[in-house]
């Protein structure tokens, strides 16, 4: 008779894992284990060191974003520089448009933009036949933050109103809208204008369609009461300030190559 015993643990024996044989866990501890750092040949300026170009691209790319250290502290202090040169331009523009030194400054609240785009809306409304237009840009406008990316004219608009609202007054803020609403009407005729063309765009306004447009504000203003900042005396002064700091801004913000040059087209 066969012992049976005898015969599973033999069994048993030939399925179990033999001696020698290193586990899954084993091996992959095995196979990281550190190597010499003198192997390590490629180097990422943050301390880590690896031991092939792929290897260390991966690094850059999941935790540098694909861009060395050196060019993220270039990025670091070129926006900080570009922080106190916008807070020069708006703070010249604020004193160009008459802004007290002793005035204390309130940031605008949501209720003051609504008011302040209603006020643009009228305007539209009396200065065109058509009742009928697209309301996206102020609702964006109505947005607590500015956008984060600029890709488009209406972008740096709204971008521009956000940040430079921290400085003006609400009146004064009535000629930035001014200025926006005169600008977004000239950029109507031009729906390809780039953000980096908008300083072209600029020096045409004031060379060639800012007199016409201050002379409609003014018939405006002769029927209407809400348009009373045009019976300002320097009113065409003020407004080539609000376009020379937005065009300031532009470059400063790295949204154009070009400064305003103020060139007529006749030049």
């Amino acid at each position: 008779m066969q012992d049976k015993s005898n015969t599973n643990s033999s069994v048993i024996e030939s399925q179990s894992p033999k001696k020698g044989v290193e586990s899954f866990e084993q091996q992959k501890r095995r196979r990281t284990r550190k190597v010499s750092d003198a192997l390590r040949e490629y180097k990422c300026e943050c301390g880590k060191s690896y031991l092939s170009y792929p290897a260390l691209y991966t690094h850059n790319k999941q935790k540098h974003n694909g861009q060395s250290l050196k060019n993220l502290d270039e990025q670091r202090q070129e926006s900080t520089f570009s922080e106190s040169q916008t807070q020069y331009i708006f703070a010249t523009l604020a004193n160009a448009l008459g802004k007290q030194e002793d005035q204390q400054q309130t940031s605008l609240t949501v209720q003051d933009m609504y008011d302040l785009i209603m006020w643009e809306i009228q305007l539209y409304m009396m200065e065109s036949d058509s009742k009928e237009f697209r309301l996206d840009y102020y609702h964006e406008l109505l947005k607590q933050s500015s956008p984060v990316e600029v890709s488009t004219p209406q972008h740096a608009f709204i971008k521009f109103i956000h940040e430079v609202k921290e400085f003006l007054t609400f009146e004064q803020m009535k000629l930035v809208f001014l200025f926006v609403y005169t600008f977004r009407r000239l950029l109507q005729e031009n729906p390809d204008c780039t953000t980096n063309n908008l300083v072209e765009k600029a020096n045409q306004l004031i060379c060639s369609q800012l007199e016409q447009v201050l002379k409609s504000i003014q018939q405006l203003s002769e029927r209407h009461q809400i348009v009373h900042i045009s019976r300002m005396g320097n009113l065409r002064e003020t407004m080539i300030q609000i376009v020379l700091s937005f065009c300031n801004w532009l470059y400063a913000r790295n949204l154009t190559d070009d400064k305003l040059s103020l060139k007529s087209d006749s030049d």
